[in-house]
């Protein structure tokens, strides 16, 4: 005898001895008690039965509870209703109930409470069915059995609405052992439920077991904490499973068993949730924390709308032994993802988010499709032999802290975007390194599973292979991303396609153009989803220039005369709207000439002009375009000595020559930064030197042997800056009398005796570069031997 019911030898003798006697069948049908507690018996409970029907109980406001002296054999139909009030209590000795072959009993409102099995008997402790069992509303608590624990099923049982909680079996089945027949189960709670085998519900049956909306708690001790089906079909809708324990099977064990399971829920179970060896189908489940990780499959395993979270390093979300596909469905923070540790594996629309490795391929060939890895320690490990293929497709590898995403074989199967450059990716396949794909964060984002929605302007957008987005998806329709979302003609890479078509935003400017020139910006917006609607901004070094509507052909078109002389780095983008996603076009170099100017000296007077005269030199300036903005800068005319410099828009200024000659006169722009420096034509200008005037002074007579003193005075014919310079030479016919140098216009000079006679004296001026030369008038001297006469002077 097991340990586990801390039996002795004595009382297990007793307990044979009292099953060796007759069980009391019922035959009759009725009310049980008479309004009171005290009336409601195990003897009269015996003779409502009897004889099968309707059984009811009336003991009154409140709970009772009814230990049962005997086992209660149904060999008819009976209903049994305890209104919610009633427990029958084996009182941890007694079976509660037998259901024969042929019989027929329905429960409802009603709790069984610590019945017993002992060696003698693999029935359950609370109900052994062979016959047909409906078992509704009601509580089956507190049981144990050396063989099935509360419910041994042999015929049809169904049970709704129920629930299962405390019971015990040494054998199989701490709930429910279902060994022959029909079993469905909907809408019931099992919980605390223990077995070797199947904690709560043991399956030994080659047949279909379905299950509804059940949900499982605390269960468990060995294969198949919760549930153990070996054999057969289980389809199993709406499940919950939490917190249940087994050796293989944590939640469910299913050994070679065809499996396939709904909506359900697999929690902080102490072990892997779901260990199958057969075929299992898994569709929009969600498997958070279990211990050992969420499913281990050894045979053929198909995944779809599910979501597997938080599974630490003793076990990964999905260990496969055998071939595997995972569809639409995210994998986030678990220690392990994917571990394939044979034959084959696709994993098509699925995203996976900060787990410490998405997707190993220890063994055998994976390929992976529009899938989206980010943050994850290694999203794409080719951790096995040379033999290992591990095939990327239209699909996000991005990680922001810059380590390696893929190690070992990863084969770039064409249009794939990674932020990096470990995974090998290849351009010329449509791929891209170092690449940020404008993710937002984790979210819904429709569909059952948390998704990475693309952003505007993302290069993943448009990107994908069409061939591939449109093939079929595993246990799923094809041309889908991850939440069921048809893929456009041209798709995204990754698992989300994005609302918005991607477009390209193409930008030009007319020819080359000077400043004040009207510039025409043209912005073409392309997709293949057909022509775009909305707006373009146009900016300029990100200054905002303006915002245009795109006309029917997808073109938006900026004119502008504002860009000032230089270099313009111009952008333009696209907006988005009605489905078309934004985009920008490459920055555009455009350079602004200085506009045209030129000059042209059209007056200079007076002509000809003398030296240090003020010549007024009038000039025409005119520059192209003409419009609203107007030259700044200055105009300087020169005559190649002296200068004069005005405002552009002065017209004229007044130039002093300083010296004489043919002057080239010209006109130049100094230029400003919209406008080219510009110079005129030379146009010949005379400058003369001022007319002089010498007189000279010398006495009338001197006598013989007296010197004689010579004096020049130059005087300008115009007043100038300064008086003659220059030297002066006195002569009398062809004889120089003397040479002199003038000192503010004038010049004297002694000379020795001269000859008795008559002199006709002269003194001539020979200029400088201000001056023209000049001679004086004669000017009689007369040397006597007796001098009698007074001084005379050139008048």
């Amino acid at each position: 005898m097991s340990a586990f019911f801390g039996l002795g030898l004595g009382a297990t003798l007793t307990i044979i001895m009292l099953l060796s006697f007759p069980v009391q069948a019922a035959h009759a049908a009725g009310q049980v008690g008479d309004g009171t507690p005290e009336s409601c018996t195990d003897a009269a409970l015996d003779a409502a039965l009897a004889g099968g029907g309707a059984v009811t109980f009336n003991c009154g406001p409140g709970p009772v509870v009814i230990v049962v002296r005997s086992t209660k054999v149904v060999t008819g139909s009976v209903t049994v209703d305890g209104g919610g009030l009633v427990t029958l209590s084996g009182g941890g000795r007694w079976q509660v109930l037998v259901v024969r072959a042929g019989a027929t009993l329905t429960l409802r409102r009603i709790t069984l409470a610590n019945g017993y099995t002992g060696p003698a008997s693999a029935g359950g402790a609370a109900i052994d069915n062979a016959g047909a069992l409906a078992l509704s509303d009601s509580t089956i608590s507190g049981h144990r059995g050396l063989g099935a624990g509360a419910v041994r099923n042999r015929g049809t049982l169904t049970v709704t609405g129920s629930a299962f909680s405390d019971n015990r079996a040494g054998r199989l089945g701490g709930a429910i052992a279902h060994e022959l027949g029909e079993l469905t189960v909907e809408t019931t709670t099992f919980s605390n439920n223990r077995a070797p085998v199947g904690g709560a519900i043991a399956d030994e049956t080659a047949g279909v077991l379905a299950l509804g909306a059940v949900t499982f708690v605390g269960n468990g001790d060995g294969d198949g904490g919760a549930l153990s089906k070996r054999q057969g079909v289980l389809i199993l809708n709406a499940g919950t499973f939490l917190r249940t324990s087994g050796v293989s099977g944590a939640a469910l064990a299913l050994g070679s068993a065809r499996g396939t399971i709904f909506g359900s829920r697999f929690a902080e179970n102490q072990g892997v949730a779901v260990a199958s060896g057969g075929i299992l189908t898994v569709r929009n489940t969600r498997f958070a924390a279990n211990g050992r990780g969420g499913i281990a499959g050894g045979g053929t395993m198909t995944v779809s709308g599910s979501t597997f979270l938080l599974h630490e390093a003793a076990g990964p979300a999905i260990r496969s032994a055998g071939r595997l596909a995972v569809a639409s469905s995210t994998f986030a923070s678990n220690a392990a993802a994917i571990v394939q540790i044979g034959d084959q594996a696709s994993i098509v629309n699925s995203t996976f988010a900060e787990n410490g490795r998405a997707v190993d391929a220890e063994r055998g060939a994976v390929a992976v499709t529009n899938a989206t890895f980010v943050d994850n320690g290694r999203a794409l490990l080719s951790s096995g032999d040379g033999a290992t293929a591990l095939v990327l497709r239209n699909s996000i590898v991005a990680r922001r802290d810059g380590d390696r995403s893929c190690d070992g074989q990863v084969v770039d199967g064409g249009h794939n975007l990674e932020t990096g450059d470990s995974c090998g990716l290849d351009p010329s396949k449509g791929s891209l390194a170092n690449a940020d794909p404008l993710l937002e964060p984790l979210a819904e984002n429709g569909g059952p599973t948390l998704t990475y929605a693309l952003r505007l302007a993302s290069p993943a957008i448009n990107r994908g292979s069409p061939e591939v987005c449109t093939a079929p998806a595993p246990d799923g329709p094809g041309g889908v991303d991850q939440r069921g979302i048809v893929h456009r003609d041209v798709c995204d890479v990754g698992a989300y396609e994005s609302p918005f078509v991607s477009t390209r935003t193409e930008l030009t400017a007319s020819g080359p153009a000077s400043f004040g020139d009207a510039v025409a910006l043209t912005a073409h917006v392309v997709s293949r989803g057909g022509t775009p609607s909305g707006r373009v901004t146009f900016t300029d070094g990100g200054a905002l220039l303006g915002t245009i509507p795109l006309d029917g052909t997808g073109r938006a078109v900026f004119a502008t005369s504002v860009l000032t002389r230089g270099v313009h780095v111009i952008g333009a983008q696209y907006g988005g709207a009605d489905g078309f996603d934004v985009s920008a076009a490459a920055p555009l170099t455009v350079t602004i000439a200085p506009a045209k100017t030129a000059l042209a000296i059209v007056d200079h007077s007076p002509s000809p002009s003398l030296v240090e005269q003020p010549v007024y030199v009038g000039f025409s300036f005119s520059y192209f375009p003409r419009g609203s903005f107007r030259p700044t800068g200055t105009v300087t005319v020169s005559d190649g000595s002296a200068a004069c410099t005005v405002p552009a828009a002065v017209g004229a200024c007044a130039l002093l020559p300083r010296t004489s000659g043919t002057k080239l006169l010209t006109a130049t722009y100094s230029g400003d930064d919209s406008f080219e420096p510009s110079r005129s034509p030379a146009v010949e200008h005379e400058v003369l030197r001022i007319p002089t005037e010498v007189r000279l002074s010398i006495a009338a007579t001197t006598g013989i042997g007296e010197p004689v003193t010579l004096r020049a005075t130059v005087i300008a014919g115009v007043p100038r800056s300064r008086p003659p310079e220059g030297t002066v030479t006195f002569r009398s016919g062809d004889l120089v009398l003397a040479e002199a140098r003038l000192q503010e216009g004038g010049a004297t000079a002694a000379i020795g005796p001269l000859l008795p006679g008559r002199y006709q004296v002269v003194v001539e001026y020979g200029g400088d570069d201000l001056f023209l030369p000049t001679r004086s008038r004669v000017v009689e001297h007369e040397v006597v031997v007796f001098r009698a006469g007074a001084a005379g002077t050139d008048p």
